[in-house]
């Protein structure tokens, strides 16, 4: 029961910190529901892990300093929680129920792969060993690896809140949570074109995709980064086509949670910012998206520069 509570608390506290970032850029809301809970939680989990950063660094992990992180998430939502769009089951056709009957077996058999033992290699080598080491030790350490140095591990960051409140199962189901989220924004994003039933139906083959079936329940990052990159890319769509600076601003900062959470985020980041550079008045809209970046992504290029050069 302890680790269902704290999967709760981490999920209610990153969509505290989720609405309130997207409330601070004044980003205005998605049409659908389901973009708008991908993007307040999207935001939220990228910033428990780049909050949790600066104490890691500072030899401040412990458990009170942990759950203050967490229920500051908790108290923001109780106060933004009107900024969500509420959802209802009410007009689903007979097709949309038999495709929603089908996602909540093929989500209920991931939820069989969150209770079970974590068992791939790279999960055991550093994905959950790498924050179960800094919990042991108190302090985020340099980890060198070979050929790159080290890996930046902002989403991580989050591992080690659920597994350093809550235990393993705590952190499995976290895994699983992550990946559930971003099943709800694919839903969100596909019903700005599609209706209902195609939204759902790309939704499944999403889930049962094998890359999906192997990692979404693991401590691999795909899963997690793709909902950053699914968003962002959103983001700066509308973003340039509306003129909004506060969308380039979330592009900016999912490309650097992207960044932050593994390399292949840099290719995310030039590519967003490519699609700036494109525009006829880029210069302004660049250092924005470039500020916003750096902000949310760059730490860990930075604590990994400062140790390897």
């Amino acid at each position: 029961m302890n680790s269902v509570l704290v999967l709760m608390i981490l999920i209610l506290s990153g969509l505290g910190y989720g609405l309130l970032g997207l409330r601070m850029i004044g980003c205005p809301n998605a049409p659908s529901w389901g973009e708008d809970y991908g993007r307040a939680f999207a935001l939220g989990m990228g910033t428990l892990g780049w909050l949790v950063f600066w104490f890691g660094i500072s030899g401040l992990i412990q458990s009170w300093i942990l759950w203050v992180i967490l229920f500051t998430g908790v108290l923001i939502l109780l106060y933004l929680r009107k900024n969500l769009k509420s959802f209802s089951f009410k007009e689903i056709g007979n097709i949309s129920w038999m495709l929603l009957m089908f996602l909540i077996v093929t989500v209920s058999l991931d939820l069989l792969e969150a209770l079970a033992p974590p068992a791939d290699a790279d999960t055991l080598a550093y994905h959950y060993a790498l924050p179960k080491q800094f919990l042991k030790n108190g302090v985020i350490e340099f980890v060198p690896a070979a050929v790159d140095g080290a890996i930046p591990l902002l989403t991580h960051m989050t591992y080690l809140l659920a597994l350093g409140l809550g235990g393993e199962t705590s952190l499995t189901l976290w895994s699983f949570t992550t990946q559930t989220f971003m099943v709800i924004a694919l839903y969100g994003v596909g019903r700005r074109w599609l209706s209902r039933e195609w939204s759902l139906a790309i939704v499944l083959v999403f889930e049962t995709t094998p890359a999906v079936i192997y990692g979404g329940g693991s401590g691999h990052m795909e899963v997690r980064t793709a909902m950053f990159m699914l968003i962002g890319a959103m983001a700066i769509a509308e973003g340039v086509k509306h003129s909004s600076l506060s969308l380039v601003i979330l592009a900016g900062l999912m490309a650097g949670f992207f960044m932050g959470s593994k390399y292949f985020g840099l290719f995310a980041a030039t590519g967003i910012g490519t699609v700036i550079l494109l525009q006829k008045h880029y210069w302004r809209t660049g250092m924005i998206f470039s500020g916003a970046v750096l902000l949310s992504g760059a730490q860990w290029y930075g604590w990994n520069w400062y140790h390897s050069g």
